[in-house]
Formats: C-alpha cells, structure tokens, sequence
C-alpha cells in the first residue's frame, strides 16, 4: 500500500503529459504562421509536461502579518496570485485535466491527507505555476477575455479597429464629442475584462506605495480574477481518492489581499526586479554567514526556483497588461486621426482562433474543478 500512495505523490510531484498535436495541426493546415511559435511552445514536451513544478526544497521563511501570502514564501508569493487562464495547467486538454491528480497541479500548493494511519497524517506539495507565452496572454488582453467564463459572451469578441468604428458611429449619432483616448479605452474594455483586472490591481498597489496610505483607508481586496490558491485531497486505502480545489471565487477571505499583502507585494516587485539584490541574496546563502553550510542541493534548488520565477510571476502579467493597453491607446488614436499603422502579432485572425480555443479549455477545467461553474454553451 506504501508503494500506491508513492505512486499517487509522483503524480503529483513529477510531469505529466499532454498531446496537443492535433492543435499545432490545425494552425499549421490554416497556415497561421503568426502563431505557430507560441502553439509550438506550448506543445513543447518539457513545457507543458512541466505546467507546474515542484521545487520540492523550500528554505524561504513565509510572511507574518499577511493574510493570502501566509502560506506561501516569497518565491511562490509573486506566482501564486497569477489568474488561472494564464497558468499552463489551465489550458490543457480538458480529457487529461478531468483527473483527481492532473487537475491537482493548476494548485500553488496541495496539502495530501491518507487514510493509512500507518503513514505520516498529511504532506503538503508546492507547484510554481508556468506562465503561457506572452503574446497568448496579450491576446486574451487585446480581445477583451474575461477571467468569469459565465459572463463572457464569444459575441463580445471582436477586432478593435472594429469597436473603434461602432464606438465613434454610437457617439456621432448621440452628439458624443468625447474623442479622449483614455475614456474610449474605458468603454471598450470593461471593467471586469482581464485587462483591467490586472490594471486595477497595479494601480492598488502604487497607491499603497503613497505615504499618506495606511491600512485604514485600504481595507482588504478581492482579486477580481480567479485564481486556485490551495487544494485538499485524500487517498484512501481502497485506491480511491477525492480534492478539493479553492479559489477566491468561492473564499474570498482567505483568498483576499490585506494591507499588509499589498504591501509586501510590492516589496517582492523591487526584489524580483532588482537583480543585485537577488545576487546578494544568494551570495549570502552561499556563504558561511549563518555559520554553518548549506547543502549544494538546496543552494542549487534555490538557484533554480529563482530563475524559474523571474520568467513566471505576476508583475510580468501586470506589464504585458500595460503594453497592450498601450497599443491600444496607439490604435484609437491612429484611427481617430485616420492614419495607418502597423498591427501588433497578437492582434491578428490567428490569435483570435487560438484563444477561443484555450478558452474553451480553460472553461471546462475550472468547471470540473469547480463544479459550480457552468461551462458556456459555445464550448459544447
């Protein structure tokens, strides 16, 4: 029986596999070549075998004070708040998702209770989550996805010279004169798109960088995107097993962010950002400081994580968000002045097919994770 439950934790510890041969066949036979790299990424065996890692050793000591990241150390803090559409786990094919173990693996962290008593109660996994390529994520931004699948309608879906032409059609005939950018950009894109999703909460966090800024005028915040944070499975003797999966969807207060988070948040930015500091920081936990000698192991999984994190974390999210919006600031104006521009890779048809069809997966995945969440009709 020892030998079952080891099985069941390599699973969840180790890769898993994904065919997604016939998605890299429909863009080539379409001949979308704008787009094959990013579906070739994705199809990549080390990569979305890998949609998740286990960085197995952790060293790194968990914040006090926090809600949210009190269960995470700061490695996993910056990666754990990533919106699950943007995870690799999420967008996998939905027939080897809709698994106890493989569904498991979109969780920052598994806690694993047995049955058999004559094993240890519970042991708990870490998985650092692997982001899709950037300019999948840009499209989802440019076409206006939203992270609630139940309130996105495929309809909605458009090209933004096309809304730009509708918008000003809308205006004329109503005497609107508003010409501005930056409100045009607010009433094509939604408060609940994911776009302003993640541009809400940047500007949450440069206000808490404010000096007048404390907790009392802060409070908590809700993410406005989903996101798993844990997940909780039991094995038992038969060879069955069960979990359950948590998202801020359905905790919003274990999942929220206190003033606190927000602002260690931040402190994380510069970290991951500043280069220096995280080579002193190894620097250090290579020495002889502490006195006494880290095992090469650890200082190597470290390394590891590290790097991992500097391609996987939120705050690269929050900059493509920017860019994009950027880009579409560019855009009204250029078809406000009628003048022409160059459109963006991820602007094309080719991303448009593509994200309506990760879309769909990603829809029915968090469904059966969530089973109180209805999978659209136009992914049936």
């Amino acid at each position: 029986m020892g030998d079952y439950y080891k099985n069941i934790i390599n699973k969840l510890e180790n890769n898993d596999y994904i065919d997604y041969n016939d998605l890299i066949d429909q863009i080539k036979s379409k001949n979308l070549r704008d787009i094959e790299e990013d579906v070739e990424e994705i199809n990549l065996d080390d990569n979305i075998a890998n949609c998740s890692i286990n960085p197995r050793i952790i060293l790194l000591p968990t914040p006090s004070g926090t809600n949210l990241f009190s269960i995470y150390n700061p490695i996993q803090s910056m990666n754990a708040i990533i919106p699950d559409l943007f995870r690799l786990c999420a967008i996998k094919d939905p027939l080897i998702f809709k698994n106890v173990f493989s569904s498991a693996l979109i969780s920052p962290k598994i806690r694993v209770a047995f049955e058999d008593k004559s094993l240890t109660n519970a042991i708990s996994i870490t998985r650092l989550q692997t982001l899709i390529p950037d300019n999948i994520i840009k499209a989802f931004f440019y076409f206006g996805y939203k992270s609630n699948f139940e309130n996105f309608n495929f309809n909605e879906l458009n090209f933004l010279e096309k809304k730009i032409e509708n918008y000003i059609k809308v205006s004329v005939s109503n005497s609107d004169k508003y010409t501005d950018p930056e409100i045009i950009f607010n009433s094509l894109y939604g408060s609940d798109t994911l776009i302003q999703n993640i541009i809400q909460l940047n500007n949450l966090l440069q206000k808490v960088k404010e000096e007048k800024t404390d907790l009392t005028n802060i409070g908590t915040y809700n993410l406005p995107y989903l996101f798993t944070y844990y997940t909780l499975a039991d094995l038992f003797i038969d060879g069955s097993a069960t979990s359950i999966k948590y998202s801020n969807f359905i905790d919003k207060n274990t999942a929220s962010l206190n003033y606190t988070d927000l602002v260690y948040l931040n402190y994380l930015e510069n970290l991951i950002n500043n280069d220096l500091l995280l080579n002193n920081l190894l620097i250090l936990l290579n020495s002889k400081t502490f006195g006494y000698s880290l095992d090469p192991q650890i200082i190597n999984n470290i390394n590891t994580q590290v790097e991992f994190i500097k391609s996987n974390n939120i705050f690269i999210v929050i900059n493509l968000a920017f860019e994009v919006k950027q880009y579409i600031l560019s855009v009204i104006t250029y078809n406000l002045n009628h003048k022409t521009y160059k459109i963006a890779n991820y602007a094309k048809s080719a991303y448009l097919i593509i994200t309506k069809k990760l879309y769909c997966n990603y829809a029915e995945n968090e469904s059966y994770n969530y089973p109180e969440l209805t999978v659209p009709d136009y992914c049936l």
